[in-house]
């Protein structure tokens, strides 16, 4: 695919849908995540890349939030997923993860270092 999705004029193997999840803590509140998801939506859009990326609103059971989100995403059809690994029922979830669909590529940003390498999660993007 080209930019923006159209299909490139190139004789090159045409390659399937690429579906990405996003799940991270940064909430509808904190203007600190606007251009990740910013940036992240445009390069889903310049990519040809399908994401799946929803903010959260700011409540008690975040975490619990995150780990449902990312048990529902490993269930369905994504080839990848990003996630902050801020707390253990997150980090739970991604360990369970790796169990229901052990072919996902999965990282980790912002946060999560030591947890990421725990996980032998892909890579890690973030503070140390």
């Amino acid at each position: 695919n080209g930019p923006g999705g159209s299909r490139s004029d190139c004789e090159c193997t045409e390659r399937k849908t690429i579906t990405i999840g996003g799940v991270v803590h940064g909430v509808t509140t904190d203007k600190f995540w606007d251009i990740v998801f910013s940036a992240a939506e445009q390069g889903a859009i310049d990519m040809g890349i399908e994401l799946k990326f929803d903010r959260f609103e700011p409540r008690e059971d975040l975490f619990v939030q995150m780990a449902s989100k990312i048990h529902n995403l490993c269930e369905s059809s994504i080839d990848g997923l990003f996630v902050t690994l801020v707390d253990d029922v997150v980090v739970d979830a991604i360990r369970n993860c790796t169990k229901l669909n052990p072919g996902i590529q999965i990282m980790s940003i912002n946060a999560g270092y030591e947890q990421s390498k725990e996980l032998n999660l892909i890579h890690h993007v973030g503070m140390l």
